[in-house]
C-alpha cells in the first residue's frame, strides 16, 4: 500500500472542474470502506491524467478504456475494475434530509 501523502494528492487531484466528474469521484474517495492497492492507485493516477471531457464517459459507463489508449494490459484491467466500484459507489443515491 503506498503511503497516506500519496493517497492524499491523489484526493487532492481528484477535485474536478467539472461537477458530474467530482461527485463520481469524491463519492468513491469519500466512502468509508474504501481499501485502494497499488494498482488500484496507478488505476486512479492514470484516470486522474485524464482531461475532464475525457473522464467523464468513462465514469458513467458511456464509454470504456481502449487498448490504444493503455496499452497495458495490467493497468488496462486495473482502470476497468476501479471504473465499476467507482460507478457502483458514485451512483448510489444518498437520503435527502427533509426539512
Amino acid at each position: 500500500m503506498r503511503s497516506a501523502e500519496q493517497l492524499s494528492r491523489l484526493r487532492w487531484r481528484s477535485r474536478r472542474g467539472l461537477l458530474e466528474n467530482d461527485i463520481f469521484l469524491s463519492r468513491f474517495l469519500n466512502n468509508p470502506a474504501l481499501s485502494l492497492s497499488d494498482d488500484d492507485l496507478d488505476a486512479l493516477a492514470f484516470l486522474l491524467d485524464l482531461s475532464d471531457p475525457d473522464l467523464l464517459p468513462l465514469l458513467s459507463g458511456s464509454r470504456t478504456v481502449s487498448t490504444q489508449v493503455c496499452p497495458d494490459p495490467q493497468l488496462h484491467e486495473a482502470i476497468t475494475q476501479l471504473l465499476i466500484r467507482i460507478r457502483k459507489i458514485g451512483s448510489e443515491t444518498h437520503p435527502q434530509t427533509v426539512t
